[in-house]
């Protein structure tokens, strides 16, 4: 049940990062591509279909079945940071502002950590908590970056250098919340 409340609560005012965290991109992890579907609640639905572009770079269409939601389109690569293995979304298409991440009020730039679990689900985790290491970070001018008002709620943008970003990411332990929000490989039947 916290599920719900932590997605929708926290991709509101989830920060955004203008610089990449990422300093090389790793290959894709070859688990990923698929379609996954994860529950939000007992009545919303989250989809994802990741597709590989090339092999260092995924498409990632989500997917949000609830009222008012729709699809948002990312590219995403991925890289890991103090172990964590972390994906980089890029938002690729503007029409996105009207689908699903107008719901949750995505940057258009952000990442995430996530893992397999011995079941292979694919569980992911947003940033943790309302105001977020990177924001406080941010507010007290340990990382570059400013606030601005958004839609009643404030979106902190990361201007921090790719090096100055992996290095806070991989010296706080609580970057990420909990808890995951987990998704289970959807397999289509055989036409």
């Amino acid at each position: 049940r916290l599920a719900p409340l932590l997605l929708f609560a926290l991709a509101a005012c989830m920060p955004g990062n203008e610089n990449t965290v990422i300093d090389h991109p790793l290959a894709n992890d070859a688990r990923m591509p698929g379609l996954w579907a994860g529950r939000l609640g007992d009545n919303d639905v989250v989809v994802l279909r990741i597709t590989a572009e090339t092999p260092r770079v995924l498409s990632v269409d989500v997917g949000v079945f609830a009222e008012g939601a729709g699809l948002a389109h990312y590219r995403a690569a991925r890289t890991t940071i103090g172990g964590r293995d972390i994906l980089e979304l890029t938002e690729t298409d503007a029409s996105a502002q009207a689908g699903a991440g107008a719901k949750m009020d995505l940057p258009k730039r952000f990442f995430i950590a996530y893992r397999f679990d011995s079941d292979n689900r694919l569980s992911v985790n947003l940033q943790n908590d309302l105001t977020t290491p990177l924001e406080k970070a941010v507010e007290q001018g340990r990382l570059a970056g400013h606030s601005e008002k958004r839609a009643g709620n404030t979106r902190t943008l990361v201007t921090a250098p790719t090096a100055a970003l992996r290095d806070f990411v991989a010296r706080t332990p609580n970057v990420f919340g909990t808890p995951a929000i987990a998704f289970t490989k959807v397999s289509l039947p055989a036409k």
